[in-house]
């Protein structure tokens, strides 16, 4: 039987090796919770995040910090959805007009900044 979407999460992070699992956990739980349209997999071998089209993933790489690449697909979009943000937080740093990074370096900034992270998904997740 093929595990389900969030089975192969697990498995996914049970595989990687981070510092900050249980804020990993947290902040997956916290993205899943901002919308009930909003669904984990995998994709590009690590743990994302979709509406219609897949949106955040995380950054594996970044073991000593929690990353995120936010994104408007697999395809690049000329969207420049930065000014149609009203209130971009601080762990914000564009990349471009439609891609950014959300970066928490400690369990403490991750936790403290959850109100506007969660406001941050509910406007990004408007233009995917």
């Amino acid at each position: 039987m093929k595990p389900t979407s969030s089975e192969s999460v697990n498995q996914k992070l049970a595989e990687i090796d981070h510092s900050m699992p249980d804020v990993v956990q947290e902040l997956r739980e916290l993205i899943l919770a901002v919308d009930p349209i909003i669904e984990e997999g995998i994709k590009w071998n690590s743990m994302s995040f979709r509406t219609s089209e897949w949106f955040a993933t995380l950054n594996q790489r970044a073991r000593d910090r929690v990353e995120f690449v936010f994104h408007l697909g697999a395809k690049v979009k000329s969207a420049e959805i930065r000014a149609e943000i009203p209130e971009i937080p601080r762990c914000v740093e564009w990349k471009s007009g439609d891609r950014c990074l959300v970066t928490f370096r400690t369990a403490q900034e991750a936790r403290a900044n959850q109100a506007e992270f969660q406001s941050f998904i509910k406007e990004w997740i408007k233009h995917v």
